[in-house]
């Protein structure tokens, strides 16, 4: 039997995707916030989009700095991230020390990563767009870089849970994906980029 739920956590039905630590910097001023909210817009060229608030300090900084990254983290980072989200880094000098993150520098945007996170990708905002109490920031794609250990092609999600991507369900409730699961097709595509 299924119920009915309130219509704003109508949401929470997408929110298995992974959450990734959005970072950026304007002149001294840099800021890190979590966000599940994200998807591949465009493969070419190479686009991301994320959902962010307004009122977040990251939202100013990006539209005046016109890059940030996505940083993502696995389980060890958890309650760093959950934390990440529950501060503002607009009255910090540093939130990235605040939460206990360590910044790593950047190969072609001006903006931190984080070193602890297992993978990053780098982004020049090309356009924001108003929807409701979120813009969707979109990101042209200037470089990316994971650890070997836990991605080739996809996430392997193999044994050791620090490998593993976090996932965002929504509040303080996360999760990590157990095991891939691969199905037969019944004709492959000429353009494998297409068969997401």
């Amino acid at each position: 039997m299924k119920k009915h739920m309130p219509r704003w956590q109508a949401h929470r039905l997408l929110q298995s995707g992974g959450v990734a630590l959005v970072t950026t910097r304007y002149l001294d001023r840099h800021n890190v916030m979590p966000a599940s909210w994200l998807a591949p817009v465009s493969y070419d060229p190479p686009r991301i989009g994320v959902a962010v608030a307004p009122v977040h300090f990251t939202h100013e900084l990006i539209l005046r700095s016109e890059v940030f990254a996505l940083n993502f983290p696995g389980r060890p980072l958890a309650e760093q991230v959950d934390r990440a989200g529950c501060i503002s880094g607009r009255d910090l000098d540093d939130k990235l020390a605040e939460v206990g993150f360590t910044p790593a520098e950047a190969d072609e945007i001006d903006a931190p990563l984080i070193a602890e996170c297992l993978g990053h990708i780098e982004c020049g905002l090309v356009e924001a767009i108003e929807l409701g109490d979120h813009v969707w920031l979109v990101g042209q794609v200037l470089a990316a870089k994971v650890d070997e250990d836990a991605f080739d092609e996809v996430w392997l999600l193999g044994e050791d849970e620090e490998q593993k991507p976090l996932l965002h369900l929504g509040g303080a409730i996360y999760a990590v994906p157990e095991a891939q699961i691969e199905v037969a097709r019944l004709e492959e595509t000429s353009d494998d980029r297409h068969s997401a």
